[in-house]
């Protein structure tokens, strides 16, 4: 019978030795994302270091949880793959697959990137969530973002801290696609939409009605008086609406 503590031990010298090689298989997989890229310029184009991108190839360190699926993003590859190693077939190999394959299970989730105001700056983090949800909601994984909410005007609806799914609206413009609808254009629908009056105003929730005469009604659930009919030409145009809320998780 194996004592307790030579039990201990030995667990922790195997968790050690996982550790340890699972940096070593990490380092690997990370030389193979970045390809001929070197530190420096993938540093320049994304929020890590030069010094932690070295450390991380060297097997020096590991980066968190949130700073791995940061990494993943910026790297454009599956955050599983690069964490584990699984998946390594059909994030690289998707186009030749064949029968020989067939035993491998699908991505059941899809990543979508979430993005918050912090005194530091924006945060950025990846949310997994499943296709089938996805699908029968008719919700196209490209075209969605989480945003975690800090303003209260429309609680008890949406509190600050509430993590909101919102599909991103676009158009085409002269230089290519641009977020939000076109300026003489209306969403299809009422609901909650991100949007920004003018230019250069800030970013807002608020719950849009369509009214009879093709205007626009915007209204905040947590004060009434913040209630706004848009019915000039002008002032429409300059209403930028910028996504619509399709769901929200809440922290109980």
């Amino acid at each position: 019978m194996i004592s307790r503590q030579t039990h201990d031990e030995a667990q922790g010298a195997s968790d050690h030795s996982l550790r340890k090689h699972g940096i070593e298989r990490f380092r690997e997989r990370l030389a193979v994302a970045l390809g001929d890229e070197k530190p420096r310029a993938f540093a320049q184009r994304s929020d890590f270091s030069e010094g932690s991108i070295r450390s991380y190839l060297s097997g020096d360190t590991y980066p968190a949880l949130d700073r791995l699926l940061r990494l993943a993003s910026d790297l454009g590859v599956d955050p599983s793959w690069l964490a584990t190693g699984h998946a390594e077939r059909t994030h690289f190999f998707q186009e030749s697959r064949d029968a020989s394959d067939s035993h491998e299970e699908p991505d059941d989730f899809a990543y979508i990137e979430g993005m918050t105001t912090t005194s530091e700056g924006v945060g950025r983090t990846l949310y997994a969530v499943r296709r089938d949800w996805l699908k029968s909601r008719g919700l196209e994984p490209t075209h969605l973002r989480f945003l975690v909410t800090r303003e209260d005007d429309m609680a008890p609806t949406i509190k600050p801290g509430d993590r909101l799914l919102c599909e991103t609206l676009m158009h085409r413009a002269d230089n290519g696609s641009t977020i939000g609808l076109a300026p003489d254009e209306l969403p299809s629908a009422g609901g909650i939409y991100l949007l920004r009056i003018g230019d250069k105003g800030p970013t807002t929730l608020r719950r849009l009605r369509l009214d009879m005469g093709g205007g626009l009604v915007l209204s905040a659930d947590a004060d009434e008086s913040l209630h706004l009919h848009i019915r000039d030409k002008d002032q429409l145009r300059r209403t930028h609406i910028l996504a619509r809320a399709v769901a929200l998780w809440r922290d109980l």
